[in-house]
C-alpha cells in the first residue's frame, strides 16, 4: 500500500507527541479547543450552556487582549492571539491534570510484589 510521505511525517509527528506530557497535553488542549467551540456556536446566546462555556473561556480571553495590546495588534493578528491564548491555557490545564494524575498513582499495588512507577511518558 503507498503511503504519502506527508501522511508518514503526520503520523510519526503524531506518534512522538502522544509520547510526551507536554505533547498529550496539547493533543486534548486542541481538542477541548475544538469541541467547546463548537459546543459554544451551537448553544443559544444567553443559555445556561452559552454562559457556562464563556466562562471556561473567559480567561484566556482576557489573558489574549492583555498580549494584544501589548504587541499593539488588532484585527485579525489580535484574534489569532486571543485563540493562541486559549489554547495555551487549554494546553496548561491538561498538563496540570496530567502532572497530577501521575503523582497521584500509587507506587505498589495492594498484594503486588513488584513496584510499578507513574506513567511512561518523557517531560
Amino acid at each position: 500500500m503507498y503511503q504519502s510521505p506527508e501522511a508518514a511525517f503526520f503520523a510519526r509527528s503524531i506518534l512522538w507527541l502522544v509520547k510526551r506530557k507536554v505533547g498529550v497535553s496539547f493533543l486534548l488542549g486542541v481538542a477541548s479547543w475544538i469541541l467547546l467551540t463548537l459546543a459554544w456556536n451551537q448553544s443559544q446566546q444567553g443559555s445556561l450552556t452559552f454562559r457556562f462555556i464563556a466562562t471556561i473561556m473567559r480567561p484566556g480571553f482576557t489573558a489574549g487582549d492583555h498580549i494584544a495590546r501589548l504587541v499593539n495588534a488588532s484585527g485579525a493578528n489580535g484574534a489569532l492571539i486571543h485563540l493562541a491564548a486559549l489554547l495555551l491555557m487549554y494546553t496548561v490545564f491538561w498538563y496540570v491534570v496530567i502532572l497530577l494524575l501521575a503523582r497521584l498513582r500509587t507506587e505498589t499495588r495492594v498484594g503486588d510484589e513488584q513496584a510499578s512507577g507513574p506513567a511512561d511518558y518523557r517531560d
